[in-house]
């Protein structure tokens, strides 16, 4: 029996969900394979904390423990030794970072080649100017810690991660002592607009998607996929930062995502005669890469998705679908969803899979030699589309399975918790309201309750509405059809 499709929409309403943390555990364990499986590192971000344990087969050893709050302290008032930096003396340590390369002003200096081709003064500030002018204002005051931390381990070194202050420290582990090696303030990596050795580019991007989505969505995505000169492009607002931070197994290295920034960055961790150095290896914006309309590096591609699923249903003997329709039950999200709007995880082969859950989109990077690339990306609205409206097929089978339990068991005399069943399979399958008025069986039991005739009406106005729907789904199924026809 041909039905109709919009109940989903009808019945799930559009909430904002509440966004919690992108958070890291703060019981960290060296990666496997990192000779040092033993140990275990505890983290109190209310006390400060850093403890340090062995796992040993039958207890457990304190090893050492720190108190990171109070270095944290200690390098946000301290001055810098910038002589070498002019009008920069007043810098504070954190500013300024220790063993970490590029430095934080050298991020900053990416911005410069703007100031360079300015051609004369009317031009404005350029973008490195107002960068430093953003940078000024932050480290006027002091930054407040939050009780905010995120941390990742591996074989040589600790990474505490403190967004309230942008600060990473490095801490190495060297028995009987942990030391506070070096630190890296990354509000400069934050402002970098595109990327920073990593591929591909913008302009990448746009020349790999397939003719027929260029065209549709035409200049204006062409012109957010340029490829701009870090001076070309206005500096960038950072946000308060919230990131998910972890190491990849392999070299000491790091993967850091920080979500509201839309930032991804590659550190490593390189041991030297006085500690030890954390590299910048990538730097690369998000932002690019989720304006990516369908797919990249990724099958199927949309169109074919719909048309196999179209085929599906006309198999089933159900109504087809349209892309618009698809993308309003995809757009329909759960009164119950709490749970963070970015999801992130790493493989042991370097992948890095980042969930975008409100934009619908499923980004994949890869470490590669020395740089984070974005390996294949995809906008999966198409497929929760079709999710939902699977459900919704199912819901309309449920709806039927308990019309059959009510006519069954009518002779039982239940009328309430008869009436509870239709209420549930109308709300499932609003049409059904016409075969229960069918039923004499039904009525006579139940027709006399204030519930009934609320039920009924409200089912046949939610009827009235999926019929309407449906005719607006067969017309931009033809629009769509016309479209493809017409390239």
């Amino acid at each position: 029996m041909r039905r109709q499709q919009l109940a989903l929409i009808v019945l799930i309403g559009l909430t904002t969900s509440i966004a919690n943390a992108l958070e890291t555990p703060l019981i960290m364990r060296p990666p496997p394979g990192s000779g040092r499986s033993s140990e275990m590192v505890v983290i109190d971000p209310g006390l400060g904390t850093i403890q340090m344990y062995d796992v040993q087969a039958r207890d457990l050893q304190r090893r050492t423990e720190l108190n990171f709050l109070s270095w944290l302290e200690f390098i946000t008032k301290s001055p810098a030794d910038m002589q070498r930096l002019d009008r920069l003396q007043d810098w504070s340590l954190l500013r300024a970072g220790k063993d970490a390369e590029p430095s934080y002003l050298g991020f900053l200096e990416a911005l410069q080649p703007a100031r360079q081709q300015r051609r004369n003064d009317d031009d404005g500030p350029s973008t490195y100017e107002r960068a430093m002018a953003t940078e000024d204002a932050f480290w006027v005051n002091e930054p407040t810690y939050n009780g905010r931390v995120r941390g990742a381990m591996d074989s040589d070194v600790i990474l505490l991660v403190i967004p309230s202050h942008f600060a990473v420290l490095m801490f190495r582990y060297q028995r009987p002592n942990l030391q506070l090696i070096g630190w890296m303030n990354y509000r400069s990596q934050l402002l970098i607009p595109t990327q920073w050795n990593s591929q591909p580019t913008r302009s990448q991007i746009w020349n790999s998607l397939p003719a027929e989505i260029r065209e549709e969505h035409g200049e204006a995505l062409r012109r957010q996929l340029e490829d701009r000169e870090p001076g070309e492009v206005p500096p960038i607002t950072v946000r308060d930062s919230d990131p998910w931070i972890v190491a990849t197994g392999e070299r000491n290295r790091f993967v850091m995502l920080d979500p509201p920034n839309n930032k991804m960055m590659l550190y490593e961790f390189r041991s030297t005669s006085q500690g030890g150095q954390l590299l910048v290896r990538s730097v690369r914006s998000l932002d690019a890469d989720l304006l990516i309309p369908t797919a990249y590096q990724s099958r199927p591609e949309h169109r074919e998705l719909l048309n196999q699923y179209n085929q599906e249903l006309r198999r089933a003997r159900q109504p087809a679908v349209s892309a618009a329709y698809l993308r309003k039950l995809a757009a329909a999200r759960s009164r119950a969803a709490d749970s963070a709007p970015v999801h992130a995880n790493i493989d042991e082969n370097g992948n890095i899979f980042v969930n975008y859950t409100e934009q619908n989109m499923l980004l994949v990077y890869h470490v590669q030699a020395n740089r984070l690339d974005l390996r294949s990306a995809r906008n999966y609205t198409i497929e929760s589309g079709i999710a939902q409206h699977k459900r919704h097929l199912q819901e309309q089978e449920n709806a039927r399975n308990l019309m059959n339990i009510v006519t069954n068991r009518i002779n039982q005399r239940n009328a309430e918790g008869m009436m509870r069943l239709v209420r549930w399979s109308l709300e499932w399958n609003p049409h059904l309201y016409e075969d229960y008025e069918k039923s004499r069986r039904i009525r006579t039991l139940l027709e006399d309750l204030p519930e009934w005739q609320q039920a009924i009406v409200a089912a046949e106005q939610a009827s009235r509405a999926l019929k309407e729907e449906q005719e607006r789904i067969e017309t931009e199924l033809a629009e769509e059809e016309a479209r493809r026809r017409g390239r």
